[in-house]
């Protein structure tokens, strides 16, 4: 028994010989703290795991990968905008619309106006009467730089043809528009509707035409006396995509005219509140970023219709391109005038087989908001210049501790102006390459034995460091004692 007693390594002392210090007790209670907050940070990194992150081969066996994105083009009309995909196998597909849809905007306030615009917009086919090329050119008003605003406010109605010579769509539309404005002309008075004309290649409507953000001939817009005059001039308008005849032209004034006598504001009943898109901090943002880029805010003044589109695209899982262009089947457009400035409001690659995944799905809005590209203006200063964007992809995927597995893409981004041809209209485009690295980050839970022998070095360290600390205390205390006796 002596042998086995001699082994203590816990000896005790009695009662009588040991005290208690005031200094012992402070750091007793200090050392109790510390031990606590250090237990719990290391039960919570036992529980949370230790990730390692690891390159590899891509192996990833999907054959495709779906793109979402969701853009504003401030300057350029749903009805123009085009969608095309392309890719290095030789795969290409234009004018994309099944799984885009398109939502005009105001220039005032950002705001998503009425339902989506029709998967056609642009690209149908505008029927065009047959008239004699030399009818008379005298039953429209020609605005000019002296009359240009005068006439715009004179009328309550004023149906404008912004045109160009150069145009043959504006040349065809010309004897046409001559036999609308007779027609109109002898239906109204002149000061319930006027039908005008304006030359935009005019030296002295050059200015306007801009202002106005004219990039596509022939553009015919409605313009309504007194409208929008709070935002510095009447620039509110509605924009006419119809038949080009008389009849057609005339029918569709009959409607504004009865519009107008009813005094009903329809476009304000069809306000729609998409996310991300519908308040004025969405054109304050603009201006912040036209302001961030060295251009004037008056750029911005009379915006027109603008567009925001949101959707997806599935292309196969090779390198490939998206454009954004400005097409038509029944208008040209002054590739000088077309300005591309766009915001994204988000652009994610997907892997199609495991969009329902559980981490995927729970993770997916962080993920979207957390890319480079997601939120953010590229401004073009002058027309002509187009958008380029290029995207590198790399594939992730996240093992939990528990065994969930998601797959997800995440990316960076670099972007440019490019101006090279000026003669070409310009677009945005996003190219993007997949790397052939993937990237697997795993998350695991340390053994239960390393979690204790953890604890044991918390408890015991401070347990040894505190009793050191004391020591030197009490014993520094009893010297002084002694020295000042």
């Amino acid at each position: 028994m002596q042998k086995l007693l001699s082994v203590d390594f816990y000896r005790k002392m009695p009662d009588d010989i040991a005290h208690a210090t005031k200094t012992g007790a402070i750091l007793s209670w200090a050392a109790a703290f510390l031990m606590g907050l250090l237990f719990l940070t290391e039960l919570s990194s036992y529980l949370s795991g230790v990730v390692t992150t690891s390159f590899d081969i891509d192996t990833n066996s999907a054959q495709d990968i779906e793109i979402f994105l969701k853009i504003t083009t401030p300057h350029v009309a749903c009805q123009f905008l085009s969608i095309d995909a392309s890719n290095v196998l030789g795969t290409r597909r234009t004018n994309i619309s099944k799984s885009i849809q398109k939502y005009r905007i105001t220039g005032d306030s950002f705001t998503v106006f009425g339902d989506a615009v029709g998967d056609d917009a642009g690209n149908f086919e505008v029927v065009h009467a047959d008239l004699a090329a030399n009818a008379a050119m005298d039953h429209s008003i020609q605005m000019v730089g002296s009359n240009f605003d005068s006439e715009l406010t004179s009328s309550d109605i004023v149906l404008v043809n912004f045109y160009a010579p150069w145009c043959p769509w504006s040349a065809r539309l010309a004897p046409i528009w001559e036999a609308t404005a007779a027609l109109i002309h002898a239906k109204y008075p002149i000061t319930t509707v006027k039908v005008a004309r304006v030359d935009c290649t005019d030296p002295s409507v050059q200015l306007k035409c801009r202002e106005h953000h004219i990039n596509a001939f022939p553009t015919v817009r409605v313009y309504r006396r007194g409208s929008n005059q709070a935002a510095g001039g009447p620039h509110e308008h509605q924009a006419y995509y119809g038949d080009r005849t008389p009849e057609a032209i005339a029918t569709f004034v009959d409607l504004q005219v009865q519009s107008l006598e009813k005094k009903v504001e329809v476009e304000k009943k069809m306000v729609q509140q998409l996310p991300g898109i519908h308040t004025m901090q969405n054109l304050n943002e603009y201006l912040r970023a036209l302001q961030e880029h060295g251009v004037n805010q008056n750029f911005a003044k009379g915006l027109t219709d603008g567009c925001f589109m949101e959707g997806f695209l599935r292309m196969k899982r090779v390198p490939g391109s998206i454009a954004i262009v400005a097409s038509s089947k029944s208008h040209s457009f002054d590739p000088q005038r077309v300005n591309m400035t766009h915001r994204v409001h988000q652009l994610s690659f997907i892997n199609p087989v495991l969009e329902g995944t559980h981490l995927l799905s729970k993770d997916k809005e962080k993920m979207f908001r957390s890319e480079s590209m997601n939120e953010k203006w590229h401004v073009s200063k002058e027309g002509h210049a187009s958008i380029e964007h290029y995207v590198k992809v790399l594939h992730v995927t996240d093992v939990s501790a528990m065994g969930y597995v998601a797959e997800e893409y995440k990316y960076t981004s670099a972007s440019g102006l490019v101006s090279e041809n000026k003669e070409l209209v310009p677009e945005i485009r996003i190219s993007y390459d997949l790397s052939p690295l993937s990237v697997t980050n795993s998350r695991r839970r340390p053994s239960f034995l390393h979690f204790l022998v953890q604890l044991c070095a918390i408890i015991g360290g401070i347990f040894t460091v505190f009793g050191l600390l004391d020591a030197s205390i009490y014993k520094g205390l009893r010297w002084w004692k002694k020295k000042a006796i």
